[in-house]
């Protein structure tokens, strides 16, 4: 006789078998547009009908510009044939790096939009850190990465009050992930997400801490960014030393030399001394560092009046927390960061070039800049945080004090 339950026992425990059996990752591939310099996203209207279109920043102002995220081969061949006839002559497909589904970050999952939808990217702003997986023409947006479940959904109810009811908790391997910034959202806001743990920051009067308070302390560690002064002051004549990011005896003459002599900088503090440039308010952290009170003022003539106050606002109300931070920026932020100072500091150089009266400005600017975030870092390094954890910090720092004055050089 046949016996049917041992049959549907057996397919059970085959199907379970089979089931446990680790599953082949799924390939996935996108298609590179080009290499582009100083792109936007208007820059490529014309191909938004093929799939998202999103970049990677390679520095120097240059990116590569990529279409969508296919799960299937020929979908991704189909876009870049479409895209060759369209004059993208170098496009190809690029197969994507697979997901490691043992380091998937957590992230929370707030909005998904189809291809021909448009994204009101402003309703996000507000969000921090964005990233989105668009994969067949779906765009789904999340925020995060958060550091682990429990902190993801301990934001959760802040984001649904926020009016996004339907978030939930996603993990996603990073390789698939879009960090969204400037160029896909098209917005001029602040990059630089400063939610750094779940804990609140200590404040800048409970944590009181030692720093350096003058613009020529010899006590200075080996960093990349005193070899980037040392670079500034060579170029000047102030300096004649090798460029070994050691603030010793020779940049301390040297940068003192600049400060007392460059006329750049001695335009400046005349003007700031005789009130015809009104002196910045500067928090108590920053007073005793004159190359800050230099650098916000020298950032305010570059804006010539076409500042973005929107931000400036935004980017006061964070000051107090990025200054009392003991924890460093995540991964995206510290990106953000350096993308930010080579963006500005490039297109700066450029501009110094087109006119020779740009030339003053643009001196003092660097001088200002680079002496500027040498005290940030030994701020932040003075509260524990080590390289490079504190020269993200001080450059987030310094976006913060000039970014919505230097936005027209982004």
């Amino acid at each position: 006789m046949y016996n049917t339950s041992i049959t549907i026992r057996t397919l059970a425990w085959s199907l379970g078998f089979l089931l446990s059996l680790p599953l082949p990752a799924q390939e996935l591939f996108t298609v590179k547009a080009g290499v582009f310099r100083d792109v936007q996203s208007t820059d490529f209207a014309a191909i938004q009908d093929l799939g998202f279109v999103y970049d990677t920043k390679l520095g120097n102002s240059q990116s590569e510009v990529y279409v969508g995220q296919f799960s299937k081969r020929e979908a991704g061949e189909q876009v870049t044939t479409t895209l060759k006839q369209r004059g993208f002559q170098n496009a190809q497909l690029i197969p994507l790096p697979p997901g490691d589904t043992a380091r998937e970050d957590v992230h929370i999952q707030i909005a998904i939009h189809q291809q021909d939808q448009s994204i009101t990217w402003a309703a996000y702003k507000d969000l921090g850190a964005l990233h989105a997986i668009s994969l067949d023409g779906a765009v789904k947006i999340l925020t995060g990465p958060y550091p682990g479940p429990d902190a993801a959904r301990a934001a959760l109810p802040r984001l649904r009050e926020a009016g996004f009811k339907d978030a939930f908790l996603k993990s996603a391997p990073a390789t698939h992930l879009i960090s969204i910034d400037r160029f896909e959202t098209g917005l001029k806001q602040p990059l630089i997400p400063i939610s750094y743990t779940e804990r609140p920051a200590p404040t800048a009067e409970a944590a009181p801490v030692a720093i350096p308070t003058a613009d020529t302390s010899a006590a200075i560690a080996l960093t990349q960014s005193v070899a980037e002064l040392q670079r500034v002051l060579k170029e000047g004549g102030y300096y004649t030393g090798a460029i070994d990011g050691d603030y010793g005896p020779n940049t301390t003459k040297a940068y003192a030399k600049a400060f007392a002599e460059q006329p750049g900088i001695r335009r400046f503090r005349a003007l700031l001394e005789s009130g015809v440039l009104p002196t910045p308010k500067l928090d108590t952290l920053l007073r005793e560092w004159p190359s800050a009170t230099l650098l916000v003022a020298v950032s305010e003539e570059l804006a010539a009046g076409m500042g973005n106050e929107e931000w400036a606002g935004l980017l006061t109300g964070q000051r107090a927390q990025l200054f009392a931070t003991t924890e460093p920026l995540n991964e995206v932020a510290t990106v953000r960061t350096r993308e930010w100072a080579e963006t500005v500091l490039t297109n700066l150089a450029d501009w110094a070039m087109d006119d020779p009266l740009h030339e003053l400005p643009y001196n003092a600017f660097r001088l200002a800049f680079h002496s500027t975030q040498i005290r940030f870092e030994e701020y932040y390094r003075s509260r524990g945080l080590e390289e490079p954890a504190a020269r993200a910090l001080a450059i987030a720092a310094l976006q913060n004090l000039t970014g919505a004055q230097l936005d027209r050089f982004l």
